[in-house]
């Protein structure tokens, strides 16, 4: 019984106070396990993250939705955040960033699919670069992202699962979105 458990790497404890406040409220049972909260509690996390008055390296989280009565789960690049902090930034850099992370664009990408679902103006509310002292910055693209994400990041992942993955509408109760966050 739970061989496999006993095997299982401890996740570290990061230094720094994003980092820290990410671990306390994600990972659980002696470092074992990771927790991947709704979206209340993202927001929550989010909150204190502002509130920290600091950057961090990276910044990432991910959406899924996952549906016990379909027994599915759907990762989505259409809503993921991506803050990424440097030393030094130039003007250039941080206007190209966000359409340099849309790896779709690319001519023999196999996601072309994903245009119909995400704009330039999407990755730009939900893809920053930042100098490592911006703090400002860093908050304000954390309030960003939680306004893209109520306004049209989950309205887009719900039309994409009802297009896309062919939800029932009547299975809808037996889902939710959850949210896979790491920092550095």
């Amino acid at each position: 019984m739970g061989g496999e458990d006993l095997n299982r790497q401890m996740i570290k404890r990061p230094k720094g106070k994003i980092n820290e406040l990410i671990y306390l409220h994600t990972i659980y049972c002696d470092s074992k396990y990771r927790r991947y909260p709704a979206l209340i509690g993202l927001f929550n996390i989010l909150e204190e993250i502002i509130q920290a008055g600091e950057t961090t390296t990276y910044l990432s989280i991910t959406p899924f939705y996952a549906n016990a009565k379909s027994n599915s789960q759907e990762e989505f690049d259409i809503a993921h955040l991506y803050i990424e902090c440097r030393d030094i930034v130039t003007v250039e850099e941080q206007q190209n960033f966000a359409k340099a992370q849309m790896f779709w664009l690319e001519p023999d990408s196999d996601y072309k699919l994903l245009e119909q679902y995400v704009t330039l103006e999407d990755m730009q509310k939900s893809h920053f670069l930042l100098e490592s002292s911006d703090v400002i910055g860093f908050r304000k693209s954390i309030q960003t992202y939680m306004s893209f994400l109520m306004d049209r990041g989950i309205p887009q992942m719900m039309k994409w699962l009802y297009e896309i993955r062919e939800l029932d509408p009547e299975d809808l109760p037996y889902g939710y979105f959850r949210f896979e966050i790491s920092s550095s």
